[in-house]
């Protein structure tokens, strides 16, 4: 004989149910892991709560269905949170795009105006380090002008 103590099969009076509570715990737990238990499933879960009532397995089931409930909570609180932070990202990759374009724009009026421009233009774009152009105010610019 094994040392190991078996688990006992869970019983209703006298009629042998044919499981263990340790199984059944066992499997709704790994379902409430998995995926978010539907109304009708709930109602069902809460039927055969209702039916073992008072038992280690209806009070396991009751336990299990308001962890899951509280997890559903937290999924759709996590869900809305998601979608808020989406729409943020989405605005913000929008003006990243609005932005490019715009300093792309003035990286090609720049180089025109190296190229083919004239003096008075060249001093209103400056570049920084990275190579991004920034448009020089005109009150910057009098005091880097001399007059001849």
């Amino acid at each position: 004989m094994s040392n190991e103590q078996q688990p006992k099969p869970f019983v209703v009076g006298h009629i042998d149910m044919g499981f263990n509570a340790e199984k059944v715990l066992e499997l709704a737990q790994e379902f409430s892991e998995q995926q978010p238990m539907t109304a009708e499933q709930m109602a069902v879960a809460l039927k055969h709560a209702e039916m073992f009532a008072g038992s280690p397995v209806g009070n396991t089931i009751r336990s299990l269905l308001a962890e899951v409930q509280r997890q559903q909570g937290e999924i759709e609180r996590r869900d809305v949170t998601i979608s808020v932070l989406q729409g943020n990202l989405d605005a913000q990759w929008r003006e990243t795009e609005r932005l490019q374009a715009e300093n792309d724009q003035l990286r090609h009026q720049l180089h025109s105006l190296r190229e083919y421009g004239d003096e008075e233009f060249r001093p209103r774009f400056k570049m920084d380090a990275n190579g991004n152009l920034t448009r020089i105010e005109n009150d910057d610019l009098k005091g880097d002008r001399t007059d001849g």
